[in-house]
């Protein structure tokens, strides 16, 4: 690998080669609308998900943590990175989002430990991915503490994600407990609640409850539903309230509270455990400038200006309008750490500039 003036053969370094390659192929093609840019957009979501992890992987101790993860583009780009010490960052947009205030990704609390060795972290990831799960917010019922009693089941995944197919054993299920046991309590409730939801769940929502706690709607299908009433003279239990009368309704009905809930002696019986507000998207959508100015390094846009808003930028890009020009400078015989570079782009339709 050294070059020939060290008298070595001066062959090109084939990792270093990949990654330049891989490297080259995201900066050209990453969410591009080409074959290319939906591969690597799909195989990173399969990535992620089969590895259960929130934080930026690519960072992530790959010694450590390459048990997760099956071989393919992704692995072989993370490996790469970490052997030749180079830095890359997933966007906050790439990274799966966290659904409550406090959540955490399930398999980042437990390879956090060390509690539990590789093999079992492949048994816990196997029944995650069965059973549909990524987060704490996942695990527990609306109250944000108690643990709902389906994860300690056999049954399947019952997410809107698209989860890859396993077959645990009854030994991965009884470590599964074990992980769920260690992340809540003998009890099976969380150390800490967690809070309002930040992002819309991935389970499926099948239970809501009216603001004035009077009426309980079970989501049955895209156009019908059933709706209960609750019981006031029912008998008070750790259970607040009790509905009875399941009374089938077409339509679909207005409530955004979600319910979690436990099935009395039948069906007609259903008594609420808790509640909790769904998530709803901010109504002002941020600018360009505004998003601009919440990113972390400030120094990079100290000198920022722009015709208008700086939507345009976006817009012209998309339509193929956009002209770019750059310049930097950097003397490291002057200064090793410092260096300079300034950017100007220009629609060639509308002749906004920034």
């Amino acid at each position: 690998m050294a070059p020939k003036r060290v008298m070595g053969l001066g062959m090109p370094n084939p990792g270093i080669k990949m990654l330049a390659y891989k490297l080259h192929l995201l900066q050209t093609e990453w969410n591009q609308p080409t074959s290319a840019g939906h591969m690597l957009r799909q195989s990173l979501e399969v990535f992620q998900m089969e590895t259960g992890l929130s934080t930026n992987i690519i960072e992530a101790d790959y010694d450590r943590y390459e048990t997760l993860a099956t071989g393919g583009w992704w692995k072989q780009f993370w490996c790469l990175c970490r052997r030749y010490d180079v830095q890359f960052q997933l966007g906050r947009k790439c990274l799966i989002p966290l659904l409550r205030v406090g959540d955490k990704a399930i398999m980042d609390l437990i390879c956090a430990t060390d509690l539990f060795s590789q093999s079992a972290w492949r048994s816990i990831n196997r029944v995650r991915k069965y059973k549909g799960l990524h987060s704490l917010a996942d695990i527990v019922l609306c109250d944000g503490r108690t643990v709902d009693p389906w994860v300690l089941t056999t049954e399947g995944s019952d997410s809107c994600r698209v989860f890859s197919v396993e077959k645990p054993t009854r030994s991965d299920f009884a470590t599964f407990k074990r992980a769920i046991s260690f992340l809540s309590s003998p009890t099976h409730r969380l150390p800490a609640a967690l809070g309002a939801y930040v992002n819309k769940p991935h389970r499926r929502d099948i239970w809501f409850i009216s603001e004035n706690r009077r009426h309980l709607f079970r989501n049955t299908s895209p156009s019908s539903y059933v709706q209960y009433t609750r019981d006031e003279g029912a008998r008070s239990t750790r259970f607040s309230m009790t509905f009875i009368n399941p009374i089938e309704m077409q339509g679909q009905h207005s409530m955004k509270t979600r319910a979690s809930v436990q099935y009395g002696d039948d069906d007609s019986v259903i008594q609420v455990h808790s509640v909790a507000d769904t998530y709803s998207p901010p109504l002002h959508r941020r600018s360009f400038l505004e998003r601009v100015r919440a990113e972390p390094n400030q120094t990079l846009w100290r000198s920022f200006v722009t015709d208008g808003d700086g939507s345009w930028i976006y817009e012209s890009l998309l339509s193929n309008n956009l002209v770019m020009m750059s310049d930097g400078a950097y003397e490291p015989l002057l200064a090793e750490d410092v260096c300079s570079c300034a950017a100007a782009v220009m629609c060639l339709r509308t002749g906004n500039k920034a």
